[in-house]
């Protein structure tokens, strides 16, 4: 309990007890006096000028400051960037296969069998229609729709005799559809000769049949040895085959490969460097396709630790009605991007990673079937990214600030009129940033909130651009440059004299304002701020006129008991002021809720006197609580003590940091008291 409260206990305990020890008759009706204490109020320079600072203890000058503007203006915006492919089957390839039928001589025509081993004529011959001649190649496909590829026929001829001609089809035995058809013609002894079938648009089976339509060969010349093992030998190949739908056992194979930079764009930024301090790498994979896959990426320009994004993601085979999806997310903070692309040593490449994507078929050896629905979808983006630091040109851009409000405490309990022997002002200007800036300040105005005075800084400041230098980035140390102003070179004493409690300020700010004179070295930091700080120095030298400052108390007469049969009372003043001027004062009196209820006091008469000679002044002072203000007094929580000081004569007088006025209140309070009956 501090002392305050123990006086009232107190005061309230003396009431009580003189209540109860009067010895009256009963229904009588009598008055009672006690004192009773209020409250205390404490003016300091810290009351009336807000937060100053000063140079030495006790010293008589002030500066004030306040930070007006703050802002991270070089900060990169890092939109979402990434890369989405779809593939589908046109991009599945079948193996390469080759197979050999051989066709004997005693196939094409059993008479020779009996000639086996003997010298003979051989006359000319003409075969047609011979028995069909099975193919199988079903460890190419079980059945395939082709969108293109080759089907290439090499025939060789070992018999002794010139085959003039050679007419067959290849057809899918179980239905006969002709997958294609070749005509060789003079092909000699023991030479060979080629053809070959485009595929594309046609559906080829794995059980085929070759049906020679005809085969005619010269007659020998002379005699020459039989031998019935000896025949034409066919050679079937496809190659490049390309599907439309198949059922085959897929090989292993690359269907993705891609190695290739990717480009960014920083609105206007051409960045070299960026070390991220959040955000994320989000890999998508979706497949319809039955067999198994491999995504294998590699971002090289991103390495965290020395080294880089090396992600394989395996994903198992899917289908149309339950394809499989996988996702990955990578943490990207602490990684380092490395945007001079694939070849560093290209000193112009900017805001371009190196990234290198890889999807295999990883072939099971099982046929599944696969259609133009099948398809494989990849999605990877960069997502969210917030610069720890950036390095590059960092763009030509104007930050319009519009206005900028900023409240200062210094003037906020003042009104009326104060003249500064003398005043200065300063902006300190704090470029966190690592490029040149311009400042065009459009206006910076004082605003007196009580008066609805406004009061603009007329400087050369306003309206003119202001260049400010940038940063260095090793050590980092933001640049620091100071705007002053005076009385000779701007109207401040007005502006300052204004009183305002609230400074209102529009600029526009542009990073890099002669474009990349840098060549990509301008940098940026994740806290990197470009300030403005507000600085305010005068002597504590001053002329006041009227002038008004305020102090708000706790107002303890609302707790006093029985305080309904208060009648009259008045309000006793203890003052102890070390300031060289007198006050007068009031008391502005409101309910717990803020509501104002009435004042106590007068705006005339000095009810505090000053200090003389550095000589504290104490003594003491009456306030008359009328009648009709006893009720705002009984509901009253605290009060707002309104200081009113004039200097003599208007002259200036100085001041100390530690000079203060300190004010206990108390009351004297006459009680009408009826006794029970």
């Amino acid at each position: 309990m501090n002392q305050l409260q123990r006086n009232i206990s107190l005061g309230i305990l003396l009431l009580l007890v003189g209540i109860i020890s009067c010895k009256k008759e009963r229904s009588a009706n009598w008055d009672a006096d006690y004192l009773i204490p209020i409250s205390r109020s404490v003016i300091s320079v810290n009351n009336i000028f807000g937060d100053y600072s000063k140079p030495g203890s006790n010293t008589l000058d002030f500066t004030y400051q306040k930070e007006i503007y703050n802002n991270s203006l070089g900060l990169v915006n890092v939109p979402d960037t990434g890369l989405s492919t779809t593939f589908t089957l046109d991009k599945l390839a079948l193996s390469d296969r080759t197979l050999t039928r051989y066709i004997t001589l005693g196939e094409i025509n059993p008479l020779f069998i009996l000639l086996d081993g003997s010298t003979t004529t051989i006359g000319a011959q003409n075969q047609t229609n011979l028995a069909p001649v099975d193919i199988d190649a079903q460890d190419f496909f079980e059945t395939a729709l082709m969108a293109s590829g080759e089907m290439v026929f090499e025939f060789k001829n070992e018999l002794p005799v010139n085959v003039s001609k050679l007419d067959f089809d290849i057809v899918n035995k179980s239905d006969g559809s002709i997958v294609g058809s070749a005509v060789f013609i003079d092909v000699a002894p023991n030479t060979s000769a080629t053809k070959i079938i485009d595929l594309s648009g046609k559906r080829v089976n794995g059980e085929l049949q070759a049906k020679i339509k005809s085969i005619e060969t010269d007659a020998s010349n002379g005699a020459v040895l039989i031998d019935a093992s000896k025949g034409l030998s066919i050679t079937i190949s496809v190659r490049n085959l390309k599907t439309k739908e198949a059922i085959a056992a897929f090989p292993n194979q690359t269907i993705i490969e891609q190695d290739e930079p990717l480009s960014q764009y920083f609105e206007g930024a051409e960045l070299k460097y960026m070390k991220v301090r959040t955000g994320k790498l989000k890999i998508k994979l979706f497949t319809s396709v039955k067999e198994n896959m491999t995504l294998y990426l590699k971002i090289p320009s991103a390495t965290k630790g020395g080294k880089e994004i090396d992600e394989i993601i395996k994903v198992a085979g899917g289908t149309v009605g339950n394809p499989t999806i996988v996702n990955r997310e990578i943490d990207m903070s602490g990684y380092i991007i490395d945007y001079r692309g694939k070849n560093p040593n290209v000193t112009d490449t900017v805001n371009t990673f190196y990234q290198v994507m890889r999807v295999t078929l990883d072939s099971s050896g099982r046929k599944v079937s696969i259609s133009l629905q099948d398809s494989i979808s990849i999605a990877y983006v960069l997502e969210g990214l917030v610069p720890e630091y950036a390095i590059g040109f960092l763009g030509e851009r104007t930050t319009e600030s519009g206005d900028v409000i900023s409240d200062l405490d210094i003037f906020s309990k003042m009104s009326g009129k104060i003249d500064f022997s003398t005043i200065k002002m300063r902006l300190d200007i704090s470029n966190g940033i690592g490029a040149e800036g311009s400042v065009f300040t459009k206006y910076l105005t004082g605003v007196n909130s009580t008066s609805k005075k406004e009061v603009g800084l007329s400087a050369n400041l306003i309206g003119n651009p202001y260049m400010v230098d940038r940063a260095t980035l090793s050590p980092f140390i933001p640049k620091e440059q100071t705007i002053f102003f005076n009385q000779s070179n701007s109207n401040v004493k007005a502006f300052i004299e204004n009183l305002p409690d609230k400074v209102k300020l529009n600029m526009d700010l542009t990073i890099s304002p002669n474009g990349n004179n840098n060549n990509w070295h301008d940098f940026v930091y994740y806290d990197s701020r470009f300030k403005v700080n507000m600085a305010i120095d005068f002597p504590a030298i001053l002329a006041f006129n009227n002038l008004q400052f305020m102090d708000s108390v706790p107002f303890q007469f609302s707790s006093v008991d029985k305080k309904e049969q208060i009648k009259e009372g008045k309000l006793n003043i203890f003052f102890e002021n070390s300031f060289p001027f007198s006050m007068n004062y009031k008391l502005a009196l409101h309910d717990e809720n803020g509501n104002f209820l009435d004042t106590i006091g007068n705006d005339v008469e000095n009810l505090v006197l000053p200090a003389v000679g550095g000589q504290l002044a104490k003594g003491k002072t009456i306030i008359q609580i009328p009648a009709n203000k006893i009720s705002a007094m009984q509901r009253s929580k605290y009060a707002i003590v309104l200081f009113t000081v004039n200097t003599p004569q208007n002259q200036h007088v100085a001041i100390s940091s530690s000079d203060y006025c300190k004010l206990d209140i108390s009351a004297n309070v006459k009680y009408q008291v009826q006794n029970p009956k």
